[in-house]
């Protein structure tokens, strides 16, 4: 099991990479920094560095030329980062669910599966309101979204609507990873997530995600099982 949720996670992350928004830095041949000129979503794949200084030092460089872009590079070990002068951000928590039972749905929850450059700004505000509050849209993040919906066969974007008012986001592929997985500040407590849940376990028979401290609880309840935590080292303290 943890070795599926690598290779999804390495799945997601060379998905990024084939983005139009993207630019790729290979770092050897199963390892590689990723760049997609958001304010979140840029990655170092490379789990296990194994004190490899000088891929460290091309990865700082890469996003250094590139504003100094806040990355996360989650690894097997911490002692491998440990002393690279990258920042400890804390632990993102793999977990994954078998999916076999029947699961309810509720009529005051929609969901639009975007398929069109049209519905873009309906996710990519969504999901973004859903993790920070107060700030407009990036227009990077909206060109980033407007990219994702070009890889429909790898990577899906769902919004979920209350009562016909948007009240949650969350993105899969086709691996059976889940991201972005959020609801409106208030649209909480509706049983929303829920019945977003509910709707992705109906797609898939098994799911894996990187529960951050917030989510966590959550997923337990609903009957997500922790496989390993995973430090993630990061060149700006609040990735998360």
């Amino acid at each position: 099991m943890n070795q599926f949720v690598w290779d999804e996670m390495k799945f997601f992350v060379s998905r990024l990479s084939s983005l139009n928004v993207s630019e790729t830095l290979k770092l050897n041949d199963e390892s590689l920094c990723v760049f997609t000129d958001t304010p979140y979503e840029n990655w170092v794949y490379y789990p296990n560095p194994e004190g490899d200084s000088e891929s460290v030092s091309r990865a700082v460089e890469f996003f250094r030329e590139h504003d100094d872009r806040a990355f996360m590079w989650p690894v097997y070990d911490s002692e491998s980062l440990k002393h690279s002068g990258l920042i400890y951000a804390g632990d993102l928590v793999a977990m994954t669910l078998e999916t076999e039972r029947e699961y309810e749905s509720n009529p005051s929850v929609t969901f639009i599966h975007i398929q069109s450059h049209d519905d873009v700004s309906l996710w990519a505000c969504t999901a973004w309101h859903s993790f920070v509050e107060g700030d407009d849209v990036p227009e990077n993040f909206i060109a980033f979204t407007d990219a994702l919906i070009n890889d429909r066969e790898n990577i899906s974007l769902t919004a979920a609507m209350y009562e016909g008012e948007p009240a949650g986001a969350f993105l899969t592929t086709i691996m059976g990873g889940l991201y972005y997985f959020g609801v409106l500040p208030e649209m909480r407590r509706l049983g929303i997530a829920r019945s977003m849940m509910n709707e992705i376990c109906r797609q898939n028979k098994r799911i894996t995600l990187q529960a951050t401290e917030l989510g966590y609880k959550f997923y337990k309840s609903y009957g997500f099982t922790e496989n390993f935590r995973m430090p993630v080292y990061s060149n700006d303290a609040d990735i998360f």
